[in-house]
């Protein structure tokens, strides 16, 4: 007679309870294992426990990869029903939290509209059953666009939990989402790769008055639809069904997060984990850390694909993560520039300038170390500066942007020993240019920066050290 997967999860419950010798935490472990195989195998004498336990932890991580990607259940197969039994953490338990997450998006879904949260009110009852969201189930409410849209209505409380939640699945990928959603000074903002997004904004609470006059307040929603889509992505990826380099990366960041969590694979248990998972996929790690080793002894380039990826997995500096971090970090300075600038045009729509402050804030996180690879990301910086300070009401803070791009070049011409003294002369607490000093121009003008005549000499001051640092730094 054979077993079905809904008896093993019956001999599950009955094992488990405290009435039966149990501990009653939910799975099979202890002194539970024994009577549970037991009944598995009076049931069904072909199911052998032990072997299929032992497949698993042999290809743990390969096996809850296709869990993940396939949505599969303990209710799927009886070879499931036990992993699920004998294992704490499983995708096999997650995936079927996620199934139960129609009755939260029908409630979320039944809470909004624009009636609802005009009228009545509605951010109790969004939040009701916004709360009911979890890690394993978040994904199951946000596939659905009407769920997004009615969270979008719901207070900043519960807007700001669902990304929360939805970074926890990412973390839990194993992938890095800086670039969808960046921290800064202690606020989720929209990151550098999200359409329709304002880049360098906070996710929730942030409608500008554009956004509030016209009701394109769209922060939120496409965060929350690009954070899904990555960790969909992610779960393909970790399936084998994308970049195998990705792939390995991926499940080195699992590995390590599920050992020491040191942000690199050590020891002999990640290590061995990690080797097997990929010898599911013809990689041989073995053999490339063999070459990465033999390359560093003879203090010669890792060349190959394979070669860069296992280099950096295993390497305690994690060199390439730094490079990849930096590199992420100038990009997302250059999109809240762009983000800034490339706005409706201010003479004729904002003669405010309301995105000056957003500018500035970019502005801020530039210095001599990123300064020209920012510059290089966005190299139409000097014209759109003085462009702006022709046109804007926002003079200063415009010119105080050109001052932090001005002073970050000349300090990194100092770092390189490049001679700038003909384009613009460092007086220690002030600049001078064409016989005149920063301060004695702005002065002249009580404050404010005389657009057609100041901005040209900043702007092309800009141009002429970006011009001097490349033909230096590219030889």
């Amino acid at each position: 007679m054979a077993i079905t997967a809904a008896q093993v999860k019956q001999f599950v419950i009955q094992v488990d309870a405290r009435r039966n010798g149990g501990n009653g935490n939910g799975y099979v472990d202890g002194s539970e294992i024994d009577l549970f195989s037991r009944k598995i195998k009076t049931a069904d004498n072909s199911i052998d426990v032990q072997d299929i336990m032992d497949n698993y932890s042999k290809n743990k991580y390969k096996m809850e990869a296709e869990y993940e990607a396939n949505g599969t259940t303990s209710s799927s197969a009886v070879r499931e029903a036990v992993i699920a039994a004998l294992t704490e953490k499983t995708a096999l338990k997650s995936n079927e939290k996620a199934q139960n997450s129609d009755v939260i998006t029908e409630g979320l879904k039944s809470e909004g509209g624009w009636f609802d949260d005009l009228i009545l009110g509605n951010d109790e009852e969004l939040a009701e059953y916004a709360n009911k969201m979890d890690v394993d189930n978040v994904m199951g409410v946000v596939a659905d666009d009407e769920a997004i849209e009615a969270l979008n209505e719901s207070s900043d409380e519960t807007q700001l939990n669902t990304i929360k939640l939805l970074l926890q699945a990412a973390k839990a990928q194993g992938l890095d989402v800086s670039n969808i959603v960046m921290e800064k000074d202690g606020k989720l903002c929209v990151g550098r790769d999200v359409p329709n997004g304002n880049a360098g904004e906070e996710i929730v609470a942030c409608r500008n008055a554009w956004e509030w006059i016209t009701g394109e307040d769209s922060n939120f929603v496409s965060v929350v639809k690009e954070l899904r889509a990555a960790i969909t992505e992610g779960k393909k990826t970790l399936n084998g069904e994308g970049d195998k380099h990705e792939m390995l990366t991926l499940m080195a960041r699992k590995i390590d997060a599920d050992g020491n969590g040191n942000g690199y694979i050590d020891g002999a248990q990640e290590a061995q984990a990690l080797k097997q998972f990929a010898a599911e996929y013809g990689i041989d790690v073995v053999t490339i850390l063999e070459e990465v080793r033999d390359n560093v002894a003879n203090g010669v380039e890792n060349t190959t694909d394979a070669q860069k990826t296992i280099y950096n997995i295993f390497d305690p500096q994690q060199k390439e993560a730094k490079r990849k971090a930096v590199e992420g970090h100038n990009a997302d300075i250059a999109a809240i520039l762009n983000r800034g600038f490339g706005s409706i045009n201010p003479a004729i729509i904002r003669p405010f300038s309301w995105d000056s402050d957003v500018v500035k804030d970019a502005a801020s996180m530039i210095n001599s170390d990123n300064v020209m690879e920012v510059i290089e990301k966005y190299p139409e910086i000097a014209d759109i500066l003085d462009n702006r300070m022709d046109w804007s009401f926002s003079k200063n803070n415009y010119n105080d942007v050109m001052n932090t791009v001005i002073d970050s070049l000349i300090k990194r011409a100092k770092e390189e020993g490049i001679e700038i003294d003909d384009i613009v002369v460092d007086l220690g607490n002030d600049y001078a240019h064409k016989g005149q000093t920063f301060t004695e121009k702005e002065a002249k003008n009580d404050g404010y920066v005389e657009a057609w005549w100041d901005s040209d000499d900043k702007s092309e001051i800009i141009k002429k050290l970006v011009e001097r640092i490349k033909s230096v730094e590219n030889v």
